[in-house]
């Protein structure tokens, strides 16, 4: 598949000293190195990073992920207006975040969401996702707790290509939708960029 080609826009919804001395007249010996098996309050200890929701759209890995398929694209900002009932809507109301990114005018891109599992999201829509023709699946080198996924190719009785994953990792519900792709491996850079993104990192060195 030509992941350049256009396609029809989809909804997209939307990580002890000793020192030894000497009697005689010889000068005396240089101390012996100091060894020590504790830590000084002064070392460089590693704090442990826990995940969470990224801080803004800008703040993720998606961005630059993207730009290895499609090398012009930007952060698509949406006013969104999610419908009562929608996993957008159980997202933006529980902390979580949603972003697309892509070109607009080509109506090609992604859309990503995260938001921390608390009320157990992700079970509550598993039954559901396996009606709409999801499979369980596991995603090479990513280390999710679950996935699911769900390709739909645009054809005569298919009005928009669908690719997307919901996945769980860390307590944390992972959804991603793209206008392009059809298998797990052909849009792996931008899953393992989208757990990437659980991880705090700089505001200042957003990706614009």
């Amino acid at each position: 598949m030509n992941k350049y080609s256009k396609v029809t826009w989809p909804t997209l919804l939307l990580s002890g000293a000793i020192i030894l001395t000497s009697c005689t007249s010889k000068p005396p010996a240089a101390p012996a190195p100091i060894v020590s098996n504790t830590v000084s309050a002064s070392s460089s200890v590693v704090p442990e990073v826990k995940n969470s929701v990224p801080s803004s759209c800008l703040n993720t890995d998606m961005l630059a992920a993207l730009r290895i398929y499609v090398p012009e694209s930007t952060f698509i900002d949406t006013a969104w207006t999610p419908a009562p009932g929608t996993e957008l809507e159980a997202v933006l109301k529980n902390g979580g975040i949603a972003c697309t990114f892509g070109i607009q005018r080509a109506e090609i891109g992604v859309t990503a969401m995260w938001v921390k599992d608390s009320s157990k999201f992700f079970t509550s829509r598993t039954a559901g996702w396996i009606k709409e023709g999801y499979l369980q699946v596991d995603i090479p080198s990513l280390g999710e707790t679950r996935a699911y996924f769900l390709h739909k190719a645009q054809s005569p009785t298919q009005e928009f290509h669908i690719w997307k994953v919901n996945l769980l990792f860390d307590g944390f519900w992972v959804q991603l939708s793209s206008s392009f792709g059809e298998t797990i491996k052909d849009n792996l850079p931008l899953l393992r960029a989208s757990i990437d993104s659980l991880s705090p990192k700089d505001a200042s060195l957003d990706v614009k």
